[in-house]
Protein backbone atom coordinates (compact mmCIF):
# COMPACT_ATOMS: atom_id res chain seq x y z
CA UNK A 1 0.00 0.00 0.00
CA UNK A 2 2.89 2.31 0.43
CA UNK A 3 4.58 2.23 -2.18
CA UNK A 4 4.64 4.45 -5.26
CA UNK A 5 3.07 1.50 -7.49
CA UNK A 6 0.01 1.00 -5.23
CA UNK A 7 -1.29 4.40 -5.68
CA UNK A 8 -2.15 2.48 -9.05
CA UNK A 9 -5.01 0.30 -6.28
CA UNK A 10 -7.18 2.95 -6.06
CA UNK A 11 -10.52 2.77 -7.92
CA UNK A 12 -12.19 5.27 -9.54
CA UNK A 13 -15.82 5.93 -10.44
CA UNK A 14 -14.90 6.13 -14.08
CA UNK A 15 -11.91 6.46 -16.93
CA UNK A 16 -9.77 9.08 -17.11
CA UNK A 17 -10.71 13.03 -16.76
CA UNK A 18 -12.18 14.51 -20.34
CA UNK A 19 -11.08 17.46 -20.30
CA UNK A 20 -13.11 18.12 -23.31
CA UNK A 21 -15.80 18.17 -21.09
CA UNK A 22 -15.03 19.59 -18.06
CA UNK A 23 -15.82 19.83 -14.98
CA UNK A 24 -15.22 16.44 -13.60
CA UNK A 25 -15.16 14.70 -10.36
CA UNK A 26 -13.68 11.69 -9.02
CA UNK A 27 -14.33 9.93 -6.27
CA UNK A 28 -11.53 7.16 -5.32
CA UNK A 29 -11.08 4.14 -3.01
CA UNK A 30 -9.18 2.40 -1.75
CA UNK A 31 -10.04 -1.00 0.71
CA UNK A 32 -8.96 0.03 4.56
CA UNK A 33 -6.60 -2.56 6.39
CA UNK A 34 -5.87 -3.38 9.89
CA UNK A 35 -8.00 -1.87 12.07
CA UNK A 36 -11.05 -4.53 13.30
CA UNK A 37 -13.45 -2.07 12.77
CA UNK A 38 -12.32 -1.01 9.59
CA UNK A 39 -13.13 -3.98 8.22
CA UNK A 40 -15.25 -3.98 4.47
CA UNK A 41 -14.94 -0.04 4.58
CA UNK A 42 -12.92 2.22 2.40
CA UNK A 43 -10.59 4.70 2.08
CA UNK A 44 -12.45 7.69 0.36
CA UNK A 45 -10.67 10.83 -1.69
CA UNK A 46 -11.99 13.02 -4.22
CA UNK A 47 -10.72 14.75 -7.23
CA UNK A 48 -12.18 17.45 -9.18
CA UNK A 49 -10.95 18.84 -12.37
CA UNK A 50 -12.99 22.23 -13.50
CA UNK A 51 -10.47 24.12 -16.22
CA UNK A 52 -7.88 22.38 -18.09
CA UNK A 53 -5.50 25.72 -17.38
CA UNK A 54 -4.28 23.53 -14.03
CA UNK A 55 -3.10 26.92 -12.98
CA UNK A 56 -4.43 26.42 -9.21
CA UNK A 57 -4.59 23.70 -7.02
CA UNK A 58 -6.76 23.80 -3.97
CA UNK A 59 -6.54 21.04 -1.35
CA UNK A 60 -10.15 21.00 0.54
CA UNK A 61 -9.28 20.37 4.30
CA UNK A 62 -12.78 22.10 5.52
CA UNK A 63 -15.23 19.47 3.61
CA UNK A 64 -14.55 16.82 5.44
CA UNK A 65 -13.35 18.55 9.07
CA UNK A 66 -11.47 16.36 11.24
CA UNK A 67 -10.33 16.37 14.92
CA UNK A 68 -7.01 14.89 14.29
CA UNK A 69 -5.83 17.67 12.05
CA UNK A 70 -4.61 19.35 15.41
CA UNK A 71 -4.79 17.17 17.88
CA UNK A 72 -1.95 16.72 20.53
CA UNK A 73 -1.77 13.52 20.00
CA UNK A 74 1.47 13.24 17.44
CA UNK A 75 0.57 10.56 15.59
CA UNK A 76 -2.93 11.43 15.42
CA UNK A 77 -1.82 14.85 13.92
CA UNK A 78 -0.08 12.49 11.04
CA UNK A 79 -3.00 10.33 10.05
CA UNK A 80 -4.84 13.13 7.88
CA UNK A 81 -1.31 14.85 7.27
CA UNK A 82 -0.50 11.75 5.63
CA UNK A 83 -3.75 11.19 4.24
CA UNK A 84 -3.26 14.76 2.66
CA UNK A 85 0.13 14.10 1.06
CA UNK A 86 -0.68 10.46 -0.25
CA UNK A 87 -3.74 12.10 -2.18
CA UNK A 88 -1.63 14.90 -3.74
CA UNK A 89 0.97 12.42 -4.66
CA UNK A 90 -2.04 10.43 -6.38
CA UNK A 91 -3.37 13.30 -8.32
CA UNK A 92 0.25 13.98 -9.40
CA UNK A 93 0.91 10.40 -10.85
CA UNK A 94 -2.26 8.89 -11.36
CA UNK A 95 -3.98 11.89 -13.47
CA UNK A 96 -0.62 14.21 -13.87
CA UNK A 97 -2.13 17.35 -12.41
CA UNK A 98 0.89 18.86 -12.16
CA UNK A 99 -0.19 22.08 -11.20
CA UNK A 100 2.34 25.13 -10.46
CA UNK A 101 0.51 26.61 -7.46
CA UNK A 102 -1.22 24.25 -4.69
CA UNK A 103 -2.59 25.78 -1.83
CA UNK A 104 -3.79 23.49 1.53
CA UNK A 105 -7.11 25.54 2.76
CA UNK A 106 -8.35 25.16 6.38
CA UNK A 107 -10.62 26.45 8.54
CA UNK A 108 -8.98 29.22 10.61
CA UNK A 109 -12.23 29.44 12.66
CA UNK A 110 -11.05 26.68 14.54
CA UNK A 111 -7.10 27.69 15.05
CA UNK A 112 -4.24 27.27 13.20
CA UNK A 113 -2.37 24.26 11.95
CA UNK A 114 -0.07 22.77 13.94
CA UNK A 115 3.21 23.21 12.26
CA UNK A 116 4.18 20.16 10.95
CA UNK A 117 1.23 21.58 8.05
CA UNK A 118 4.20 23.75 6.38
CA UNK A 119 6.40 21.28 5.41
CA UNK A 120 3.53 20.37 2.56
CA UNK A 121 3.06 23.64 1.33
CA UNK A 122 1.39 27.10 1.62
CA UNK A 123 -1.45 27.23 3.86
CA UNK A 124 -4.55 29.48 3.61
CA UNK A 125 -7.65 30.34 5.89
CA UNK A 126 -9.15 31.59 2.14
CA UNK A 127 -11.77 29.74 1.43
CA UNK A 128 -13.07 31.52 -1.62
CA UNK A 129 -9.37 29.86 -3.16
CA UNK A 130 -11.99 26.53 -3.07
CA UNK A 131 -13.89 28.47 -5.62
CA UNK A 132 -11.12 29.72 -7.59
CA UNK A 133 -9.06 26.43 -7.97
CA UNK A 134 -8.86 24.70 -11.04
CA UNK A 135 -8.25 21.53 -9.73
CA UNK A 136 -10.14 20.91 -5.97
CA UNK A 137 -8.60 17.48 -3.90
CA UNK A 138 -10.77 16.72 -1.16
CA UNK A 139 -8.01 13.82 0.76
CA UNK A 140 -8.74 11.13 2.54
CA UNK A 141 -9.16 11.79 7.02
CA UNK A 142 -9.40 8.10 7.70
CA UNK A 143 -7.71 4.74 7.01
CA UNK A 144 -3.89 4.66 5.84
CA UNK A 145 -1.89 5.56 8.76
CA UNK A 146 -4.21 4.97 10.74
CA UNK A 147 -5.12 1.28 9.84
CA UNK A 148 -1.51 0.75 10.04
CA UNK A 149 -1.48 1.19 13.46
CA UNK A 150 -3.65 -2.07 14.40
CA UNK A 151 -2.23 -3.99 11.31
CA UNK A 152 -0.29 -6.54 13.54
CA UNK A 153 0.15 -9.03 10.33
CA UNK A 154 1.88 -6.27 8.47
CA UNK A 155 4.69 -7.48 6.38
CA UNK A 156 6.97 -4.54 7.43
CA UNK A 157 10.10 -3.03 4.81
CA UNK A 158 11.90 -0.05 3.82
CA UNK A 159 9.36 2.06 2.03
CA UNK A 160 10.74 4.26 -0.17
CA UNK A 161 7.43 6.03 -0.51
CA UNK A 162 6.92 6.44 3.03
CA UNK A 163 10.58 7.49 3.56
CA UNK A 164 9.51 10.13 0.92
CA UNK A 165 6.81 11.74 3.07
CA UNK A 166 9.20 11.27 5.76
CA UNK A 167 12.13 13.61 3.70
CA UNK A 168 9.59 16.65 4.22
CA UNK A 169 10.73 16.79 7.14
CA UNK A 170 14.28 15.71 7.79
CA UNK A 171 16.83 15.44 4.83
CA UNK A 172 17.55 11.04 5.50
CA UNK A 173 20.29 11.20 2.94
CA UNK A 174 22.75 14.65 4.72
CA UNK A 175 25.41 13.40 6.17
CA UNK A 176 26.95 14.00 9.58
CA UNK A 177 30.34 13.05 11.09
CA UNK A 178 30.43 9.73 13.22
CA UNK A 179 29.64 9.99 17.03
CA UNK A 180 29.67 8.19 20.16
CA UNK A 181 26.44 6.44 20.80
CA UNK A 182 23.77 8.34 22.62
CA UNK A 183 20.78 7.08 24.51
CA UNK A 184 17.45 9.14 24.14
CA UNK A 185 15.15 8.33 26.28
CA UNK A 186 10.97 9.52 25.76
CA UNK A 187 9.99 11.44 28.19
CA UNK A 188 6.65 10.99 29.58
CA UNK A 189 6.73 13.48 32.58
CA UNK A 190 3.94 14.93 33.87
CA UNK A 191 1.80 12.46 31.84
CA UNK A 192 -1.52 10.72 33.80
CA UNK A 193 -0.74 7.28 32.31
CA UNK A 194 1.71 5.10 31.06
CA UNK A 195 4.04 7.06 33.95
CA UNK A 196 7.24 4.64 35.45
CA UNK A 197 8.04 4.26 39.30
CA UNK A 198 11.77 3.66 38.73
CA UNK A 199 12.65 6.22 36.25
CA UNK A 200 15.99 7.47 37.74
CA UNK A 201 16.94 3.53 38.06
CA UNK A 202 16.14 3.42 34.28
CA UNK A 203 18.27 6.59 33.37
CA UNK A 204 21.03 5.44 35.62
CA UNK A 205 21.34 2.11 33.52
CA UNK A 206 21.37 4.08 30.65
CA UNK A 207 24.12 5.87 31.68
CA UNK A 208 25.98 2.61 31.94
CA UNK A 209 25.05 1.80 28.22
CA UNK A 210 25.90 4.84 27.01
CA UNK A 211 28.44 7.37 26.90
CA UNK A 212 25.66 10.34 26.95
CA UNK A 213 22.14 9.95 27.45
CA UNK A 214 19.47 12.43 27.08
CA UNK A 215 15.53 13.00 28.42
CA UNK A 216 13.65 14.60 25.07
CA UNK A 217 10.73 16.28 25.76
CA UNK A 218 8.33 16.84 23.10
CA UNK A 219 5.79 19.92 22.80
CA UNK A 220 3.09 20.19 20.29
CA UNK A 221 3.77 23.95 19.65
CA UNK A 222 7.46 22.68 18.82
CA UNK A 223 8.42 23.34 15.24
CA UNK A 224 9.79 20.64 12.95
CA UNK A 225 13.39 22.02 13.27
CA UNK A 226 13.11 22.42 16.83
CA UNK A 227 11.88 18.33 16.69
CA UNK A 228 14.87 17.36 14.01
CA UNK A 229 17.70 19.24 16.23
CA UNK A 230 16.61 17.47 18.95
CA UNK A 231 16.93 14.02 17.68
CA UNK A 232 19.77 14.73 15.46
CA UNK A 233 22.33 13.11 18.15
CA UNK A 234 20.13 10.13 19.02
CA UNK A 235 21.28 7.00 17.70
CA UNK A 236 18.84 4.92 20.40
CA UNK A 237 15.79 5.83 21.11
CA UNK A 238 13.83 4.30 23.77
CA UNK A 239 10.68 4.61 26.17
CA UNK A 240 7.78 3.42 26.81
CA UNK A 241 4.55 2.81 24.24
CA UNK A 242 3.16 6.40 23.47
CA UNK A 243 3.01 8.99 20.54
CA UNK A 244 6.41 10.44 21.50
CA UNK A 245 7.48 7.34 19.60
CA UNK A 246 6.35 9.02 16.29
CA UNK A 247 9.35 11.48 16.56
CA UNK A 248 11.28 8.59 15.12
CA UNK A 249 9.89 10.17 11.57
CA UNK A 250 12.55 12.65 12.46
CA UNK A 251 15.60 10.84 13.39
CA UNK A 252 18.08 9.37 11.24
CA UNK A 253 17.73 6.17 9.03
CA UNK A 254 20.51 4.23 11.35
CA UNK A 255 18.49 5.08 14.36
CA UNK A 256 17.48 1.60 17.02
CA UNK A 257 13.96 2.36 18.72
CA UNK A 258 13.50 -0.14 21.78
CA UNK A 259 9.55 -0.07 22.99
CA UNK A 260 8.20 -0.90 26.02
CA UNK A 261 4.73 -2.59 25.16
CA UNK A 262 3.57 -4.58 28.79
CA UNK A 263 1.02 -7.17 28.50
CA UNK A 264 -0.46 -5.00 25.09
CA UNK A 265 0.67 -5.60 21.63
CA UNK A 266 0.69 -2.29 19.81
CA UNK A 267 1.81 -1.78 16.00
CA UNK A 268 1.78 1.71 15.63
CA UNK A 269 5.66 2.61 15.71
CA UNK A 270 6.37 -0.41 14.86
CA UNK A 271 5.59 -0.24 11.59
CA UNK A 272 6.55 3.52 11.44
CA UNK A 273 9.67 2.39 12.35
CA UNK A 274 9.92 -0.55 10.20
CA UNK A 275 9.07 1.23 6.51
CA UNK A 276 11.62 3.78 7.69
CA UNK A 277 14.24 1.32 7.60
CA UNK A 278 15.21 1.97 11.50
CA UNK A 279 16.07 -0.92 13.39
CA UNK A 280 13.13 -1.96 16.03
CA UNK A 281 12.63 -4.13 19.41
CA UNK A 282 10.07 -3.98 21.87
CA UNK A 283 9.85 -5.20 25.36
CA UNK A 284 7.60 -5.64 28.18
CA UNK A 285 8.99 -4.02 30.42
CA UNK A 286 6.51 -4.59 33.56
CA UNK A 287 4.43 -7.98 32.46
CA UNK A 288 1.73 -7.00 34.94
CA UNK A 289 0.46 -4.13 33.56
CA UNK A 290 -1.33 -2.69 30.20
CA UNK A 291 1.55 -0.23 29.01
CA UNK A 292 -1.55 3.01 29.41
CA UNK A 293 -2.15 2.13 33.55
CA UNK A 294 -0.17 4.26 35.81
CA UNK A 295 2.46 3.14 37.97
CA UNK A 296 4.71 1.06 35.79
CA UNK A 297 7.47 -0.27 36.40
CA UNK A 298 10.72 -1.31 33.78
CA UNK A 299 12.41 -4.58 34.27
CA UNK A 300 15.72 -3.03 34.38
CA UNK A 301 17.69 -5.55 32.94
CA UNK A 302 15.75 -6.72 29.89
CA UNK A 303 15.85 -3.18 29.13
CA UNK A 304 19.93 -3.34 29.41
CA UNK A 305 19.96 -5.90 27.15
CA UNK A 306 17.59 -4.71 24.43
CA UNK A 307 19.73 -1.39 24.80
CA UNK A 308 23.20 -2.57 23.95
CA UNK A 309 21.64 -4.57 21.10
CA UNK A 310 20.15 -1.24 19.82
CA UNK A 311 23.51 0.22 20.34
CA UNK A 312 25.01 -1.95 18.52
CA UNK A 313 23.38 -2.24 15.71
CA UNK A 314 23.57 1.58 15.63
CA UNK A 315 27.56 1.45 15.97
CA UNK A 316 27.90 -0.92 13.40
CA UNK A 317 25.31 0.76 10.95
CA UNK A 318 27.98 3.81 11.63
CA UNK A 319 30.63 1.71 10.57
CA UNK A 320 28.83 0.25 7.46
CA UNK A 321 28.28 3.32 6.41
CA UNK A 322 31.37 5.51 7.39
CA UNK A 323 29.02 8.61 8.83
CA UNK A 324 25.76 9.14 10.86
CA UNK A 325 22.75 10.25 8.83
Amino acid sequence: MFEWSMLDHWKSDGNDFDYDNLPQRKILSLPRMGRPSAYNLQVNMQIEVRKSTLNLTVVDLISKANHNLKHKNLFHRFTPLYGTWVAVQLSRRKYNLLTNHTVYVHDCDKGDLPKEWLSLGELSCNRELINQAKVVIVPPMKGLLWDLAWDLDFQCYNSEMFMAFANLFVDKLSKLEPIDPVGCWISRRGATHSTVTNLNEVLDMMLDVFPRVKELEFNANYTVEQNVKMLRECTVLFGNHGAGHTNAIYARPGVSVVEIIGKSKPAYYRNINMLLNQNYESIIGDPTRKISEPDFTIDVEEARAALIRARDHASDWIEKHGYWR
